[in-house]
């Protein structure tokens, strides 16, 4: 069973967002697959050209909570200075629409023996986005533990690499000195649930200002390397001369010219305006392309729902004829019975009557039983491809209001998709077939079904909401 619910949004987007942050590799995917129990499907969804999140939401104590999976400044295919504009551009978007950062997360392998000049520059930037005074929103996360879990030397080293980044400034002493949190990630659901409970009970007590860099960007109109993210990035391009620039090449470059300096000062310097118009402009073909995917999700999850309807009809009409069988049989037995049977016929005719009724009843219930193990296998996995796939599209239809305002149309409606019906008690449910009575059976249950009203293009999607899935 899930720790909680999903469930289709029924406000704009959501109460809160969380942002995952830390160097590739570092586990972030694996953390919100461990709250969500998704793999794959959203992340791959929201994949277009050169904009690259995943977005995923879960409802957790009565909240729904978007979770946003970002690039790490050590992406190869990324330079630093579009991943800037990418996050700045989100953050913006949360703020202008009134959306609070309930916490920010940020992922470190415990088992780097030491921190690589990406994860320092990534601790700068981290720092810089969120300000100082957003550090209790601040969660540092070491993962990998779960890979060294009962082994006493690498724990202790583990434990070391920990204390040591708590101590050093540069590293994490300084954003717990006002306020962070340092967690373990043991690659499971529980440790994720714990993370996120600290983070909702955090967002539950203190005052949720806006990050530094909503302040700057938002407020205070800054170009992006006006504020203190887009300074420290220009700061590191000029001390390390590397280039950062739109070119994926992930050949590294030892040394940037001046022309490359100034292109890279250019990428930052855009206006709020103009950033979100460029990635207004790559999220809306991201909602197009989601919109398409969850229509076809949706009819796909109609076909497996309509199957389910049909096993069950064909139980029912099962049920039904395998009663009247027995009916007759009791009759056939009756009329057996030595009290309602001529005297003048001989008895060894009654026995071979009972013999033959006995090898009917025996054959019948052989093919029954047989046909029963084979028809629950196939409900119990048309149950858990419908499951699996409602799940998948109630966690979609509630990403695409978010992308409705990323992509700068502001909310758009969720639960615009009818038809998305629960489906109970299927678990005892039978599809038999064989034996020329159950054959009519199940072809009336069939014709019966299609007669009724109610069908899934006419099912109001609001059913999901009074029979939540667990």
């Amino acid at each position: 069973m899930d720790p909680y619910p999903v469930r289709s949004a029924s406000r704009p987007v959501s109460d809160s967002v969380v942002f995952v942050m830390g160097n590739t590799g570092a586990g972030k995917t694996t953390f919100i697959s461990a709250l969500t129990g998704q793999d794959e499907g959203i992340v791959h969804a929201l994949s277009s050209g050169t904009t690259k999140v995943a977005i995923s939401n879960v409802e957790f104590r009565g909240k729904v909570i978007q979770l946003i999976d970002t690039p790490g400044f050590n992406d190869t295919w990324r330079s630093d200075d579009d991943i800037l504009k990418e996050i700045a551009f989100m953050l913006s978007k949360v703020y202008v629409h009134g959306y609070k950062v309930a916490g920010v997360l940020y992922l470190h392998r415990i088992s780097d023996n030491r921190v690589p000049g990406s994860a320092l520059r990534s601790l700068r930037m981290l720092e810089k986005i969120c300000g100082l005074a957003a550090a209790p929103r601040i969660f540092l996360v070491s993962t990998m533990w779960n890979q060294i879990r009962g082994n006493s030397g690498f724990m202790e080293q583990a434990e070391a690499t920990e204390a040591e980044l708590k101590a050093i400034p540069e590293y994490w002493q300084r954003l717990c000195e006002h306020g962070a949190h340092v967690r373990r990630f043991w690659a499971d659901t529980n440790s994720a649930v714990s993370i996120l409970d600290n983070i909702v009970d955090q967002s539950e007590t203190l005052d949720l200002t806006p990050l530094r860099i909503q302040t700057e960007l938002v407020t205070e109109q800054k170009r992006l390397y006006q504020t203190g993210a887009g300074e420290a990035l220009l700061a590191f391009h000029d001390l390390h001369g590397q280039e950062c620039t739109d070119d994926k090449s992930a050949t590294p470059r030892p040394k940037k010219t001046a022309a490359h300096g100034s292109r890279s000062r250019a990428d930052v310097s855009v206006s709020l305006e103009a950033l979100m118009i460029e990635r207004e402009r790559a999220y809306r073909t991201i909602l197009e392309q989601t919109e398409s995917q969850h229509h076809v999700l949706v009819e796909d999850l109609h076909q497996k729902q309509s199957a389910c309807r049909q096993l069950r009809a064909d139980h029912n009409a099962t049920l039904e004829t395998m009663r009247e069988i027995e009916t007759d049989w009791a009759a056939k037995q009756a009329i057996l019975d030595d009290r309602q049977r001529p005297q003048a016929q001989p008895m060894f005719n009654r026995d071979q009557d009972l013999q033959r009724l006995r090898e009917e009843q025996r054959h019948v219930k052989e093919q029954y039983y047989e046909l029963e193990t084979e028809s629950r296998e196939k409900i119990e996995n048309t149950e858990e491809t419908v499951q699996r796939l409602r799940k998948r599209e109630v966690m979609r239809r509630n990403i695409l209001p978010f992308l409705g305002v990323l992509a700068g149309g502001g909310v758009i409606a969720a639960g615009a998709v009818t038809g998305i019906v629960p489906l109970l008690g299927l678990g005892a449910g039978f599809a038999l077939s064989s034996l020329d009575r159950l054959k009519l059976s199940r072809k009336q249950g069939r014709k019966d079904a299609e007669g009724k009203p109610g069908n899934m293009a006419s099912m109001s999607s609001t059913s999901m909401e009074d029979s939540r899935e667990t």
